[in-house]
């Protein structure tokens, strides 16, 4: 919910709703079959982002609304299989984090970009990215499976891994 009443949803079998009222009354909006979402964000009532898996195609995909998800953009992310999550920073830098299934195996990939999804640059990761937070323009963390956090604090450009000691 960008304000008190506008506000966004979507499910995993690529249903994208908008509510206005608070909440009360929800209208699909276009373009969200063949998809597998797992997040959606916005910066504003207008501007947003939806993240997640593209049936057809076998990548991960990244739509963007600059008018209240009337129309979206699509962005597939070669690198990528599924988007597990979403990160804006205060700069509108906008990281996502997920995995790449290949030969059997799982790895990690966050992608980020600065102008809007223009232009994508990305990390690799051993293991799959579950979640991604940014707690300013420069640090964030991403989580992955195994007790593995890796750090950034220089907006993404490298992260480095902290682990967990504790076994749950």
């Amino acid at each position: 919910f960008p304000d008190a009443n506008i506000g966004y949803a979507i499910t995993y079998w690529g249903n994208c709703m908008k509510s206005t009222d608070g909440g009360s009354n929800w209208n699909y909006l276009s373009d969200g079959n063949g998809h597998n979402f797992r997040d959606i964000i916005f910066i504003n009532n207008q501007f947003g982002f939806s993240g997640g898996y593209d049936n057809d195609s076998d990548k991960a995909i990244v739509r963007k609304t600059d008018n209240g998800g009337a129309n979206w953009t699509k962005y597939y992310l070669d690198s990528m299989t599924s988007i597990r999550d979403l990160c804006m920073t205060p700069n509108n830098s906008l990281f996502a984090a997920g995995y790449n299934f290949n030969s059997g195996l799982y790895n990690g990939v966050i992608y980020r970009t600065t102008d809007f999804g223009n232009t994508w640059l990305f990390n690799r990761f051993p293991k799959r990215i579950m979640s991604i937070f940014f707690s300013s323009v420069l640090t964030g963390y991403a989580s992955t499976e195994n007790n593995i956090t890796y750090k950034t604090t220089n907006s993404g450009v490298n992260w480095f891994a902290t682990y967990c000691s504790i076994n749950f």
